[in-house]
């Protein structure tokens, strides 16, 4: 009889366990459905006469909240509402937090420093960027290079551990660069500041940082890694997309980003 017992209870854990998976399918497969068959947020827009904006407020200059939210990226987004003819709301919301509001609807667009990710090009649609974050060659001032190619057997300042390292240490293997580790991107460029070092690898804001505090500088014009950002919209939603698209490349065209930029940049 305990045998008997051991058998039925086991049977019928078995299939507690089968229903509780079925359950977990059947609500996968519902979730998958309901995001494929999803309209296209602009409809929403268009409704509501607002356009749901998710940004991370923690990372000035371009986005942050102080009683309103406020930076490049707010400004750039306050100019488009604008020119769809729609007002604007802002939502807050951190790493990917910000995808997953998206992918519920609680928000139409995501302009919080969301760089382009390829592996993402199927679920999302990514607009032109409108800032480029990756890393960048600074140098003193007349410095006769193009790139890091041209700095073989020089010293180049990194901070340690950075992206900006891991590119040198690349270039290292095969240019026989010297590099020179520091402990922050302000440090990198101190030690080319003194001589310590004939460039810099930093992220773009870092150096622009410098430049505006300091002379005697140039960033170089080919970048050493490419980090955009751009504004983020369901798949579902390529009407939204279009307009988005639109309405930033209309703010290129009559100089309205380039005065954002020095507003908000170093």
């Amino acid at each position: 009889m305990p045998r008997l017992k051991r058998e039925y209870d086991l049977l019928l854990l078995t299939a507690a366990l089968l229903v509780a998976a079925a359950g977990i399918f059947g609500w996968r497969v519902w979730s998958i459905a309901h995001k494929r068959v999803r309209p296209d947020a602009w409809t929403d827009v268009q409704a509501r006469g607002r356009l749901l904006v998710g940004t991370d407020p923690t990372f000035m200059p371009f986005s942050g909240y102080e009683g309103d939210y406020t930076g490049l990226e707010p400004e750039i987004m306050r100019e488009v509402a604008r020119r769809l003819g729609v007002e604007i709301q802002f939502f807050a919301h951190g790493g990917d937090g910000l995808y997953e509001a998206l992918d519920v609807g609680q928000v139409d667009v995501l302009a919080g420093q969301m760089v382009i990710d390829p592996q993402r090009m199927g679920l999302y649609r990514y607009s032109m960027p409108y800032y480029d974050a990756g890393q960048v060659l600074v140098v003193p001032a007349g410095t006769d290079a193009v790139d890091l190619a041209s700095f073989s057997d020089r010293r180049v300042a990194v901070e340690l551990g950075s992206e900006g390292d891991g590119v040198a240490r690349r270039a290292q293997a095969a240019d026989q660069l010297t590099l020179v580790h520091t402990d922050a991107p302000s440090a990198a460029l101190d030690a080319v500041a003194a001589g310590a070092a004939d460039a810099a690898i930093v992220d773009r804001l870092s150096a622009q940082e410098v430049l505006r505090e300091r002379s005697g500088f140039a960033i170089l014009p080919t970048p050493v890694t490419s980090e955009p950002y751009a504004l983020v919209t369901r798949f579902s939603s390529p009407e939204l997309a279009r307009r988005l698209q639109e309405a930033l490349r209309a703010m290129q065209a009559d100089g309205t980003l380039e005065t954002l930029y020095r507003k908000w940049l170093p």
